[in-house]
């Protein structure tokens, strides 16, 4: 058995994960990898929606938020998102290299992703934010 997909299900119950990406291509590639790897998925188009879907949805666990995004970045993104839930967890997926001042933003307990990622690469992200 996989041991990433023991990390995925607690009590028969799978991890709520939200994908927060405009680009529809990469939040499909995101989604497929997580659902691959026993996810419940629920994607964003923008942060806004991502911000929504946290609220609404007490048993996600962790947001998958790209950091350039319109209307709302996803460091804005994860610093509302922490105000409302505390105990989420955040990956951070992005294109850009990591500058200084984007290090200083991400929420505490995070981990980063540089696109373009491997699948093995999303799902170590998952389990290591996740404390397993």
């Amino acid at each position: 058995m996989n041991p990433r997909h023991d990390i995925a299900e607690t009590c028969d119950k799978k991890v709520a994960v939200v994908v927060a990406d405009d680009d529809d291509d990469v939040r499909d590639y995101f989604a497929d990898v997580l659902e691959g790897g026993g996810y419940e998925v629920l994607s964003a188009c923008n942060g806004f929606h991502a911000l929504d879907i946290i609220r609404r949805r007490r048993d996600v666990r962790v947001l998958l938020t790209d950091i350039r995004m319109p209307q709302m970045d996803g460091f804005s993104l994860a610093r509302q998102a922490r105000d409302s839930r505390p105990d989420l967890e955040v990956v951070y997926a992005s294109g850009y290299a990591a500058s200084r001042d984007s290090s200083d933003a991400l929420v505490a307990g995070s981990r980063m992703l540089a696109k373009p990622c491997k699948a093995a690469a999303i799902l170590d992200a998952m389990a290591a934010v996740l404390g397993r």
